[in-house]
């Protein structure tokens, strides 16, 4: 995580400061593919004898729009074009035997 304030933090009282900002955090997937999301944060921080603490934390991501969910439709795409293709492979190879043996069907009614 790589947090950067985006403006000076807000002070609620002399001891009490509020700060956000974002930050292009790195995460790696388990395939060992490290992708950069970009989050947003939120820090209170409080002064306490021996500095600034940080009271709370929250940071998040936009879970509809990063590259995770970006690769995940792209490979979807990609699964339904080999789908697509590989029915029509399929359908092609079943009416070539449908007309064979309807070919050999009719063969064998002409001959009788």
């Amino acid at each position: 995580m790589t947090p950067e304030a985006d403006a000076p933090s807000r002070f609620l009282d002399d001891d009490v400061a509020v700060a956000y900002g974002h930050s292009d955090d790195i995460y790696v997937l388990k395939n060992g593919e490290e992708v950069k999301i970009p989050a947003l944060w939120t820090a209170t921080l409080v002064r306490q004898k021996d500095g600034w603490k940080i009271r709370a934390f929250h940071a998040g991501v936009n879970l509809l729009d990063n590259p995770v969910l970006a690769a995940a439709q792209n490979h979807l795409w990609q699964m339904a074009a080999a789908g697509a293709v590989a029915g029509s492979l399929l359908m092609l190879l079943l009416v070539r035997l449908f007309r064979k043996k309807e070919s050999e069907l009719r063969k064998n009614d002409h001959e009788t």
